[in-house]
């Protein structure tokens, strides 16, 4: 069950067993949430997948606690835009060109965002394959991060703990060995996790112009999708982190670390 025994975080629990990597929402707006991740978990080091406008909008308040953790700030989704723009119509790219020239930001991000496949059926299947694909050198440097034994416990997070980390989750399990149906376990649980505050997620996304019934939540078959795509087109998990310069003496290192307890 998420977050099982931690109160201060959201959708906060381990990946895997081993309990050397946790996954979450965005943590410590609360000085409680700074204890359970300081005191309770112990955690080294802190893995943030959001881009700089979810920082700023998201920015917590200053507390008379320094920080204790080591932090990795990597944007997992600022290549996104270009496969959003690729799957636009020419009708859809001048009408958002136009609120552009207008310096009308915000709607033009919306009708973007609306004409693309992030407000179509099999969306979230394909956001978490553009992420994949577009965002090796971003994987290269947290998997580098992570051969670091000194960096354990580690928490990653984005903003709500489901698709950037879920993600990256299932990279880890897969590189540790871990079942596909318990993949798959894992990150359904972040519907849970995510209860309390499903209701303000629908309307979030709903305000970005995506699709509620694709991104409010987490869809099986999207990562059913995600991992097929990583089995066809790279051959696995080992085969990708390769591909992105990640070598195998490098991967054992971090399943190493990954496993020891």
């Amino acid at each position: 069950m998420p977050s099982a025994g931690f109160e201060a975080t959201l959708n906060l629990r381990p990946v895997g067993s081993s309990k050397r990597v946790f996954r979450s929402a965005k943590p410590g707006t609360s000085l409680e949430s700074a204890t359970e991740l300081d005191e309770t978990l112990r955690i080294a080091s802190i893995i943030d997948l959001r881009g700089p406008w979810e920082k700023k909008k998201d920015r917590i308040p200053e507390t008379d606690k320094p920080a204790q953790q080591l932090r990795l700030s990597v944007d997992l989704s600022h290549n996104v835009i270009g496969a959003v723009l690729r799957s636009l119509s020419w009708r859809c790219i001048c009408v958002t060109l136009y609120y552009a020239l207008t310096f009308r930001w915000t709607m033009a991000k919306r009708i973007a965002v609306q004409g693309s496949f992030l407000n179509k059926p099999g969306g979230l299947t394909r956001f978490y394959i553009v992420l994949l694909d577009n965002h090796g050198d971003e994987f290269n440097r947290i998997f580098r991060f992570l051969t670091e034994k000194s960096h354990f416990p580690v928490l990653i997070h984005c903003s709500a703990g489901k698709d950037r980390t879920g993600i990256l989750s299932a990279l880890i399990h897969r590189l540790m060995g871990t079942p596909d149906a318990d993949i798959l376990k894992d990150y359904l649980l972040s519907n849970k996790g995510l209860e309390s505050v499903q209701t303000l997620l629908e309307k979030e996304v709903d305000k970005m112009g995506m699709c509620v019934n694709e991104f409010a939540g987490c869809k099986e078959e999207a990562m059913i999708g995600f991992l097929d795509h990583l089995d066809t087109r790279y051959g696995g998990v080992h085969s990708y982190l390769e591909s992105i310069g990640v070598s195998r003496a490098e991967q054992d290192l971090v399943r190493t670390n990954l496993l020891d307890v």
